[in-house]
């Protein structure tokens, strides 16, 4: 299972080249083989449940939570202490187009429910065969948190304000990215137990949408409206052949 993500996570994130066309089937197959690896090693049934199960408790839920953090995200973008964050080379480069197949199809389908399905249904259900409750979560949490290693060192190079953190410096970048592995790996603690208190997927992954959903919109807002004058400056970096893979 472990090889299988991680080669999952390489091949996502470096050869399935963005665009409608591939990348949210790539991402679906991958779903469903770990769906698949659940069924076939006869994991507990609250996998298959988790899939179906009270959706009306789910989508409020989800929404009832997700809709105030995707806001509160997005108005991030719009205070000077945390805008330089928002403006990411990616977002600020999509036209309308661009910006309305990431808002509508592959952040809420390619990222929120295939990683959902992934990490909030089928791994705890093949881990939860040897393994208890609490003990399952934290290893799929943990391994939700490294899924994000790769599309976080795209950002040190796509991202003004990630990049002025670091500077180019190889320590400080080591430690960028296990902030973020360590910061996702709580966060996908949180969305498990959103799961579990709501008794549906859905929560999680309408709550997991709405979080990126919400800072890509902030950011793109801002890179048509904002002021450009605000945006940091940052010392000239080596070139990057995979900066532009996806945000």
């Amino acid at each position: 299972m472990l090889a299988g993500l991680a080669a999952a996570n390489v091949v996502l994130n470096r050869f399935v080249p963005i665009g409608r066309s591939r990348e949210i089937p790539a991402h679906l197959a991958t779903a469903g083989a770990f769906s698949a690896l659940a069924w076939d090693r006869r994991a507990p049934s609250g996998f298959l449940d988790s899939l179906a199960r009270n959706p009306r408790s789910g989508i409020k839920a989800g929404l009832g939570i997700g809709l105030p953090i995707g806001t509160g995200i997005a108005l991030g973008a719009f205070v000077p202490a945390t805008r330089r964050f928002f403006h990411d080379d990616r977002i600020a480069g999509a036209d309308s187009d661009a910006a309305t197949y990431q808002l509508f199809a592959r952040i809420p389908i390619a990222t929120a429910l295939c990683e959902e399905v992934i990490f909030r249904g089928a791994i705890p259900a093949v881990l939860r065969r040897r393994r208890g409750a609490l003990e399952t979560e934290i290893i799929a949490s943990a391994l939700f948190g490294l899924w994000h290693v790769l599309p976080s060192y795209d950002r040190m190079h796509t991202n003004p304000g990630t990049a002025a953190m670091h500077r180019g410096d190889a320590g400080r970048q080591i430690g960028l990215i296990a902030g973020t592995v360590g910061a996702t790996t709580v966060a996908g603690f949180a969305l498990a137990k959103l799961r579990d208190f709501s008794g549906s997927i859905i929560a999680p992954v309408l709550v997991h949408a709405a979080i990126n959903g919400g800072g890509f919109f902030g950011g793109w807002l801002t890179s048509r409206f904002g002021s450009k004058g605000e945006e940091p400056v940052v010392e000239p970096m080596d070139a990057n052949p995979v900066a532009t893979i996806r945000p």
